[in-house]
């Protein structure tokens, strides 16, 4: 999802441990940085940086998705989680 588009979202029945789950929230705080909560890392905050490429539904009628991801233009992303 392209940055201006990101809002607020809450994932449910995400595991702690085997017997106990919570409910993450993440909600953009500032570009590039999220707040997370409940927040599980000992450090004040956890950076992350990952390549992709931007694909949108329904483009792999377009050739099949072979095609279009060697097509598409690699993008590196960074994002720094904090507690929200």
């Amino acid at each position: 999802m392209h940055p201006s588009e990101r809002g607020e979202v809450t994932f449910d029945h995400v595991p702690r441990d085997a017997n106990e789950d919570a409910a993450v929230t993440i909600r953009p705080l500032e570009p590039e940085v999220y707040g997370l909560s409940p927040y599980p890392f000992a450090a004040k905050s956890a950076e992350f940086a990952f390549a992709g490429r931007h694909i949108v539904p329904g483009q792999q009628r377009q050739g099949g998705w072979s095609r279009v991801l060697a097509a598409a233009p690699t993008v590196w992303e960074h994002c720094r989680l904090v507690a929200a």
